[in-house]
């Protein structure tokens, strides 16, 4: 059995969609295959935290609209 661990870079690619070559490889494999090392999950997580904080504060002084969703 391989598993593999798919690192900070590549999981972007695969949440933006920007790699078809990487999705297709991601496919091929079970999903128990495929993992994620604690520090790539800390950095997605850091990220996501500070965009939406981001976006946050635009929103507030008017720089962005706010979504229908919100």
């Amino acid at each position: 059995m391989m598993r593999y661990l798919l690192d900070t870079n590549a999981c972007i690619a695969l949440l933006n969609n920007s790699s078809q070559a990487l999705a297709a490889r991601v496919r091929r494999h079970p999903p128990r295959d495929i993992g994620l090392p604690a520090p790539v999950v800390f950095e997605l997580y850091v990220q996501r935290c500070r965009r939406s904080r981001r976006r946050k504060a635009l929103r507030k002084i008017g720089v962005l609209p706010r979504s229908r969703t919100e």
